[in-house]
C-alpha cells in the first residue's frame, strides 16, 4: 500500500469538509429570519420612532436581512432631560428575512 503525505491528506480531507457545509449552507440560510430591535430619543415621538425603526434597520443591513417588516407596535415612553427638556424615547422591533 502507497503511504501518502500528511499534507495531501489533510488537503482531501479539508475538501471534504468544505463541501459538506458547502451544500449544506443554501438550503439553511434559504429561509432565514431574525428580529432587530431598535432604540432612540427625540424631541417628538414621530421622529422617535422613525429613528428607532432605522437603528433597527441598520442593524440587520450589517448582517444582510434587506427585507424587513414592523413587529407590534413601537412603544414610546415620555420623559425629560436636564439640558433638552421634554424628550421621547422609542423602541421599535422589525422582523427580516433573507
Amino acid at each position: 500500500m502507497k503511504q501518502r503525505p500528511l499534507r495531501r491528506r489533510a488537503a482531501v480531507a479539508l475538501v471534504a469538509a468544505m463541501s459538506v457545509v458547502m451544500t449544506a449552507a443554501p438550503s439553511a440560510l434559504a429561509s432565514t429570519t431574525m428580529q432587530f430591535t431598535g432604540g432612540a430619543r427625540a424631541r417628538t415621538p414621530d421622529v422617535a420612532i422613525q429613528s428607532a425603526i432605522g437603528d433597527a434597520e441598520v442593524s440587520a443591513q450589517s448582517m444582510g436581512f434587506f427585507s424587513c417588516t414592523l413587529v407590534g407596535e413601537p412603544a414610546v415612553f415620555e420623559g425629560t432631560d436636564p439640558i433638552r427638556g421634554r424628550i421621547f424615547r422609542a423602541q421599535a422591533t422589525i422582523e427580516c428575512t433573507s
